[in-house]
């Protein structure tokens, strides 16, 4: 593929999603697939799709949420650029922060705001990192 309107990242998706990852592949199940692509460790039916880079998703702990971050702040915008995407759509609340990426992005809920706990990984993600 050389260019993609659309650009979706599903590289978080574990091997047998539950929650977000069930809503993310439902959901891109009514997105147009003739201008889009998806990004994950395996193909979606009837989508174009680049892989993400593996060891990435849910299933590799901490590790893998390290990896995915580092992926997205620093290889997915360069991806971003070479297919000429016009936007990049997240169904979580991960996307590049650094970048000129035209992006849509899914929060489903603000808990660790509404309710911070101190030390707590996700507050400060929240607090700090969040797009």
């Amino acid at each position: 593929m050389t260019e993609a309107s659309l650009l979706i990242n599903l590289a978080f998706v574990p091997t047998k999603p539950t929650g977000l990852g069930v809503y993310a592949l439902n959901l891109v199940q009514h997105l147009a697939t003739t201008d889009s692509c998806i990004l994950s460790d395996r193909p979606i039916s009837g989508h174009h799709h680049l892989p993400s880079p593996q060891g990435a998703t849910t299933d590799a702990g901490k590790r893998g949420h390290a990896r995915r971050l580092w992926w997205t702040q620093f290889e997915l915008p360069r991806l971003y650029r070479r297919l000429k995407t016009k936007l990049l759509f997240s169904p979580i609340p991960e996307a590049p922060l650094w970048s000129p990426c035209r992006t849509v992005v899914t929060v489903h809920d603000l808990i660790p705001l509404h309710f911070p706990q101190p030390g707590s990984p996700l507050t400060l993600y929240f607090r700090h990192y969040m797009p």
